[in-house]
């Protein structure tokens, strides 16, 4: 097992491959609905997990040799190409360097952001009750079994519930009225997220995508990940609720909705969290509830299709590691 130029090139090429069949995919019926979202996570992961173990199996590897494009890109980054021989370095040494700069760069600027906007926190006006944060400790009570500390600060600044801090974890309510019932949802919602690490896996993304600036598929992965969470964190809830407080439950998402288009919260959200629901996504709000009304579900007829799909992206992503692309010289 080894790491190479063309083994982090192969690596880059199947995880790009994947995320952009998961992302058609996810615009399926049939695959949405035999598999859910617990399949696009996983499916998504295994993406991630692939670009970042760049190796190959030298003893059983099977190269396939290029002739055409991968030999003139050799050429060009190892000087062999008129364009580039004039340089003093080879221009892939230029290149990698120009990468690990922007990606230093980035991730500095994540940490700065993410940190700053945990420090505005602290500062925040808090409005929240008694009554409110008794609430919130016995949602979190019964979500992690124990007791489980999560701060709640209700404030002017936000427009709509989110949870964020991945070490304190806080959720943040805007300022406006909330029944018990809608109250407890909404704070279950957060807190499963927090069960799930749903926090920390958009933190790697984050990093990933910091790292990885470059791929312009790697910012179609932050996005699609992060509603995809949001999904699974819905049917997650959803599952431990009767059918009247599911009701009560897309009521929920649908009026946060409603009141963070109308709100004027100025508190720019860090990176790193998750909301209950959002202003300025109409299409996406309404595949969610959609999601949650099971609209348009028609069970498990197609199985087969899906099963079929997840397979060739799982088979993807061994074979990967046994293939190796190689320019013919």
């Amino acid at each position: 097992m080894q790491f190479t130029f063309y083994s982090f090139l192969m690596a880059v090429i199947t995880s790009s491959l994947m995320i952009i069949v998961i992302y058609f995919l996810k615009k399926t019926k049939f695959f949405c609905n035999a598999f859910g979202v617990y399949m696009m996570v996983l499916l998504y992961v295994l993406s991630l997990v692939r670009t970042l173990m760049p190796v190959e199996f030298t003893s059983v590897c099977a190269v396939i040799y290029d002739p055409y494009v991968l030999a003139s890109v050799m050429d060009f980054l190892e000087n062999r190409s008129p364009v580039t021989a004039p340089l003093p370095f080879p221009a892939l040494y230029i290149l990698a360097s120009a990468m690990v700069l922007v990606a230093m760069i980035n991730l500095v600027c994540f940490y700065v952001k993410h940190t700053k906007f945990q420090r505005g926190i602290r500062k925040l006006q808090d409005f929240s009750t008694r009554r409110e944060r008794e609430i919130l400790r016995k949602v979190a009570k019964e979500t992690f079994f124990v007791d489980h500390k999560v701060s709640l600060i209700k404030t002017d600044k936000v427009t709509f519930p989110i949870v964020t801090g991945l070490l304190h974890n806080v959720v943040l309510l805007p300022n406006c009225d909330y029944s018990d019932k809608e109250l407890e949802l909404i704070l279950k919602h957060e807190c499963t997220h927090l069960l799930n690490n749903d926090l920390w896996l958009k933190a790697l993304i984050h990093i990933y995508c910091c790292m990885f600036w470059w791929n312009p598929l790697s910012l179609l992965l932050k996005a699609d990940i992060d509603f995809i969470l949001e999904l699974k964190c819905d049917n997650n809830v959803y599952a431990k609720l009767d059918s009247m407080s599911r009701l009560d439950y897309a009521k929920a998402v649908n009026d946060c909705a409603i009141r963070a288009k109308k709100s004027k919260g100025s508190l720019k959200a860090a990176s790193v969290f998750s909301a209950f629901a959002r202003k300025d996504a109409n299409k996406l709000h309404a595949y969610r509830l959609n999601n949650l009304l099971k609209i348009g579900n028609h069970g498990y007829k197609k199985v087969l299709p899906a099963t079929l799909m997840s397979i060739m992206l799982v088979s993807m992503f061994v074979l990967s590691y046994f293939v190796v692309v190689h320019p013919y010289y």
